[in-house]
């Protein structure tokens, strides 16, 4: 219950305080949690620990958080773009956001990473294009 509650109050509060980039964090963390576990799962060979808001043990890969930048990175791209960004500075952007979601997934809790992975990524494209 607690992924989807993290979900639906970072897509609000994406949407509240990064406006119109709201849709850049929809995509990063919408992809990028979507591939992440299997990439992980599948090729994960280097776990670390993160910390859990239930107290439930949790893990990820870095090989999930790899997946998690590549996959953000294009979300993130393509979504800028579809904003109106030319490709090379929504690449430019892109990579910066997904690079900051990555960072915050690794060290969020399990969780609450629906959340702040979605703020993370709208905020920074926010931060980067507002003039």
């Amino acid at each position: 219950m607690l992924p989807l509650i993290t979900t639906a109050l970072g897509g609000l509060g994406s949407a509240l305080v990064a406006g119109r980039y709201a849709a850049v964090g929809y995509l990063v963390a919408g992809w990028g949690d979507a591939v992440a576990e299997p990439v992980g799962a599948r090729w994960g060979r280097h776990p670390y620990r993160v910390p859990s808001l239930l107290g439930v043990p949790a893990r990820r890969t870095w090989e999930g958080s790899a997946a998690v930048f590549l996959v953000g990175w294009c979300g993130a791209t393509l979504g800028l773009m579809a904003l109106g960004n030319d490709g090379l500075t929504a690449a430019g952007v892109g990579g910066v956001v997904a690079l900051a979601s990555s960072v915050v997934e690794a060290v969020s809790h399990h969780g609450a990473d629906n959340l702040t992975v979605q703020l993370a990524a709208s905020l920074v494209a926010r931060w980067l294009l507002s003039g």
